[in-house]
């Protein structure tokens, strides 16, 4: 699994590394928005646009966005987090509207950029 976050992003950046201590089998991968890596594969999956302004997760030949994005990430996380996969069963457009919010107010909620590339 390769998680690609928005590297410019302090809030994004404490959830990578909040991830890292609470992944259950080490097999995440990261990879910053702004690198050579996330860009190959945006490139691929069609989402260059996307770059920076949503999570994008590859697991195998699938790809995930948005409020899917952190489900499919939670289910790889140490319990009790692993129980946020459960979320999926709402409505798609109400996640991604609450992924949307949270989004559009990342850089606000951390105050601070910074440059974590993985």
């Amino acid at each position: 699994m390769i998680v690609i976050y928005d590297g410019n992003c302090m809030f994004c950046s404490r959830l990578v590394f909040w991830l890292i201590r609470n992944n259950k089998d080490e097999m995440m991968r990261f990879a910053a928005a702004q690198s050579t890596t996330a860009i190959k594969y945006a490139t691929e999956m069609g989402f260059v646009n996307q770059l920076g302004k949503s999570i994008l997760v590859v697991l195998g030949n699938k790809y995930y966005t948005q409020a899917e994005a952190i489900f499919v990430t939670a289910t790889k996380l140490k319990l009790p987090f692993s129980i946020i996969g459960f979320l999926k069963i709402l409505p798609t457009t109400f996640t991604n509207w609450c992924y949307r919010l949270i989004a559009r107010n990342r850089h606000h909620l951390a105050k601070h950029k910074c440059n974590f590339n993985s």
